[in-house]
């Protein structure tokens, strides 16, 4: 569900829905003007088609082809610098390859997510079996325990609250009381 909303709220989800409900009105105006349905939608491709004649039949000066070109690099370069920028903001913070720790006794794991506001929250944590490093899930034989799907094995002990965790997550990174890399695991 979490996905569904992020989607919806991202560029891509904006444009498919701004689209569909731009479709949905231009049908109800067709309606409303008692025009035959699609009559409008009919026209904006004629309009599109009539452009792109245009466009291939335009004549082009050279200098206009080397502008264009000229700026294609430019934008190459910004594309560039900023994913240059993006790797090095990775590497500044360290943090961000503190993924799974030990908490409560109980095995668990996590992702780092970028916020809008620009800080880091978690994302995506689950406890992972002691026996074979699996996600557990929910035991519905009792309580709060967990179950391994793999290898069939029972937390009896009552999971800790997802909250407290990240928390306590939260506490490790403010106070640097987590692996510096992979290796010091």
């Amino acid at each position: 569900m979490r996905r569904i909303k992020k989607w919806l709220i991202s560029p891509a989800g904006i444009s498919v829905g701004v689209t569909v409900l731009g479709f949905a009105l231009t049908v109800l105006y067709d309606l409303i003007k008692t025009k035959p349905v699609l009559t409008t939608i009919w026209a904006i491709l004629q309009s599109i088609w009539r452009f792109i004649l245009q466009c291939l039949t335009f004549q082009l000066r050279v200098w206009w082809v080397l502008l264009a070109i000229a700026g294609l690099i430019l934008i190459l370069y910004v594309v560039a610098k900023i994913d240059e920028q993006k790797h090095s903001e990775t590497n500044q913070h360290p943090f961000l390859q503190y993924t799974k720790d030990e908490i409560k006794d109980w095995n668990w794991e996590w992702e780092w997510e970028k916020q809008y506001d620009g800080k880091y929250g978690i994302w995506n944590l689950h406890p992972r079996c002691p026996r074979c490093n699996t996600p557990l899930i929910h035991s519905y034989t009792g309580g709060r325990t967990m179950e391994c799907p793999r290898c069939h094995f029972y937390a009896h002990s009552s999971i800790p609250n997802y909250d407290t965790v990240k928390l306590l997550i939260y506490d490790n990174v403010r106070k640097e009381l987590y692996p510096k890399n992979e290796n010091d695991e």
